[in-house]
This record gives structure tokens, C-alpha cells and sequence, in this order.
């Protein structure tokens, strides 16, 4: 049994379901320098395993195992200033306490943090600037069709030298039709 060893403050997770106590745990973890961790399930059992931590690495070419290569990017859901916003005052007009930039070269796509009178400045700056990590970048979409391979799932590690990628991806998701041979695999950067 693997899993994160992250040491976690304590935390009350109620009202939520397993799978959403579970995941929130494996995101403080991976906030806390802790690494990505997929859960997935083996014979019946959740599994909870390092992504990335396949051995052996599985290297897909464009001349022997790739038949098509797909690449989007959108700015969808992209962010490029947070603005943060203190509490309301008699004129019901929120004071903006500070500004962070990210990539503007799309233009502004603003969102709005509020900063409640129990937050501190520096806990508000950490939300705005995790924001900013998490949707301050096109999100890049890429698909591989190829021949199966049915022992390949999500969260492992893969090299791929076909179309417009070329480097290791991590598998995001995987779909396997056993009729015609084929799978699909979703894959993204380490």
C-alpha cells in the first residue's frame, strides 16, 4: 500500500463523501510540496499510488505505435488578474487591497478574491497567488490514438515522439476498446 506521508493538520471533512474526503486530502498534500498521487482501483481495491511511478516507462513512436496525435488549447477557464477585496463599507463599495498579475499577453480575465475580516492580508495573497497557479495558463488538451495496451492506466508515466509531442506525459486518462484494438489515451505533463 503506497500513499502520501505528508503530515497534515487536522481537518473536519463533514457532510462530504468519501471519494470528496479523499481527494481533498491528496490536494493539501500535493499543496504541500507533497507530489501528485492518483487514485484508482485494482481488482476491486482503491489504490492510491504516486503518479508517474510506473516501472517500466513505455515510449510511443509516431513510426511504430501512434496512429493520430490531437493538440487544444483553449483559455476558457483562464485567469490573468486577481484582484483582492476587503470587507464591505457603509457605501457598500469593497476597497480593493491588492492586485496580482499574471499573463496579460490574453488580455485582463479578472476574478475576484474577497478578504474576510478573520483572513490576514498574507493568507488572502496565498489564495490569489494559488488562483493564479492553478488557471493563470492556457489549459492544453492532448490526445494519442493507438494500438492497446490494456496494462496501461492513468497516472503512469509514458514517453511520447509523435506529431507535436515529444517528452514524457503523464497519463490522465485512458480509453480502452477491446473490439477494435484501440485506446485513446488523454495525457498531460509531469
Amino acid at each position: 500500500m503506497e500513499g502520501p506521508d505528508t503530515p497534515l493538520g487536522k481537518n473536519m471533512l463533514r457532510a462530504k463523501s468519501l471519494a470528496d474526503m479523499i481527494y481533498a486530502v491528496l490536494d493539501q498534500t500535493k499543496k504541500r510540496g507533497g507530489g501528485k498521487w492518483i487514485v484508482r482501483s485494482r481488482e476491486g481495491v482503491i489504490d492510491i499510488v504516486r503518479a508517474g511511478g510506473n516501472s517500466p516507462v513505455y515510449w510511443l513512436r509516431a513510426d511504430e505505435s501512434v496512429q493520430s496525435v490531437e493538440e487544444e488549447r483553449s483559455i476558457e477557464d483562464l485567469v490573468t488578474r486577481v484582484r483582492i477585496v476587503g470587507s464591505a463599507d457603509d457605501e457598500e463599495r469593497a476597497p480593493v487591497i491588492a492586485t496580482l498579475d499574471g499573463r496579460t499577453e490574453f488580455g485582463v480575465l479578472q476574478e475576484l478574491v474577497t478578504q474576510s475580516d478573520s483572513d490576514s492580508p498574507a493568507v488572502a495573497q496565498q489564495e490569489a497567488q494559488d488562483l493564479l497557479d492553478e488557471r493563470g495558463d492556457e489549459k492544453k488538451t492532448r490526445k494519442v490514438t493507438g494500438p492497446d495496451l490494456p496494462f496501461l492506466r492513468r497516472g503512469d508515466k509514458i514517453r511520447i515522439t509523435a506529431g507535436t509531442l515529444d517528452g514524457y506525459y503523464l497519463v490522465a486518462a485512458v480509453q480502452h476498446d477491446a473490439r477494435s484494438r484501440i485506446m485513446t489515451l488523454e495525457v498531460e505533463e509531469p
